[in-house]
């Protein structure tokens, strides 16, 4: 009797355990990315600020395509914007792939303003992409938060013009950048009957910010993909035992 009474707690526990690993998996399929940056060669991505960061400087990266396009057509444009906290130089000091970036625009005003209105783009209301949200990341850079975390310099170039499902974009630099700096990968909608506009989805790993000694670290979402996948096996082996040791009884 006191084995078998300590089932059905036992259960509770494997439900409670089996509906939360649920519960952290869809909410992480809901903030799925169209689009992923994951760093090359020796740059190393690490959980910052709800997305990514790296110290290594200038970072090495590929930009891949995950899941649904969210193009209309089978290609679009990819884009990277470049966010250098604070007010710097208007022509930039860098280039992105032996290309020199559009030049530097000011990002800053309401928390709600969207990178993508200071570059003349339309669509792309992403919740993760507005200023509030970037000064978020941005101060998450390093402890202490860098200077400058307020507003930024945003810079653009296009980076491959028919990109699509299953590609992926190798992004190098040459420059340095300063700490809280934060690159963002975006698809234009640009091809055949496309709306022209950002392509609209719940961004997060598709940022990556440049980091100092002592970041704020956070789990990545694939990290936690994975480890809400763990727990439902976990659970549904609980359960497995649970049941042949009552039969067993």
């Amino acid at each position: 009797m006191t084995q078998l009474s300590a089932y059905p707690r036992r259960a509770r526990f494997v439900t409670y355990l089996f509906a939360a690993s649920l519960s952290m998996l869809f909410a992480t399929l809901a903030h799925a990315d169209t689009l992923h940056i994951g760093c090359t060669g020796g740059t190393t991505c690490v959980g910052v600020g709800g997305s990514q960061g790296t110290g290594t400087n200038p970072p090495t990266f590929n930009v891949t395509i995950m899941g649904n396009t969210g193009l209309t057509g089978t290609t679009g444009e990819l884009w990277l914007a470049i966010l250098e906290p604070g007010t710097q130089p208007t022509i930039p000091n860098f280039t992105v792939n032996t290309v020199t970036p559009d030049n530097g625009v000011a990002f800053g005003g309401a928390g709600n303003t969207l990178v993508w209105s200071v570059l003349g783009e339309t669509g792309g209301t992403m919740q993760d992409h507005k200023l509030s949200s970037q000064t978020s990341l941005c101060q998450a850079a390093s402890t202490p938060s860098p200077s400058g975390c307020g507003s930024f310099t945003v810079y653009d170039v296009l980076l491959n013009s028919t990109f699509g499902a299953n590609q992926s974009q190798g992004v190098s630099f040459t420059g340095t950048f300063p700490i809280g700096s934060i690159f963002v990968a975006f698809l234009e909608d640009t091809g055949t009957g496309g709306s022209g506009g950002v392509v609209n989805a719940n961004p997060n790993s598709e940022d990556l910010v440049i980091t100092g000694s002592n970041p704020v670290l956070t789990p990545e979402p694939v990290s936690m993909l994975l480890f809400g996948t763990g727990l439902v096996a976990l659970g549904a082996r609980l359960r497995r035992r649970k049941s042949g040791n009552l039969v067993a009884a």
